[in-house]
C-alpha cells in the first residue's frame, strides 16, 4: 500500500525539510519511495534526496 505524503510544487532550486508521520506503521516493515516525474511538454526535472532519517519519538 502506498500513501502521498507531500504535494508536487514548482520552485526553483532549493532544499526543503519536510516530515512525515509513520507511526501507524510500527511495527511493520515499511518501505520510503521518492517519485520525481517530469511535467508534460518541455520541462526540466531535477529531484535530489539528501539526509533521510527515521527516529522513534
Amino acid at each position: 500500500m502506498f500513501q502521498q505524503l507531500g504535494a508536487a510544487s514548482d520552485r526553483d532550486g532549493a532544499w526543503a525539510a519536510s516530515t512525515a508521520d509513520i507511526s501507524a506503521y510500527a511495527g511493520q516493515t515499511v518501505r520510503i519511495v521518492f517519485e520525481a516525474a517530469d511535467a508534460s511538454g518541455a520541462s526540466l526535472l531535477e529531484a535530489g534526496v539528501d539526509d533521510v532519517k527515521v527516529t522513534r519519538q
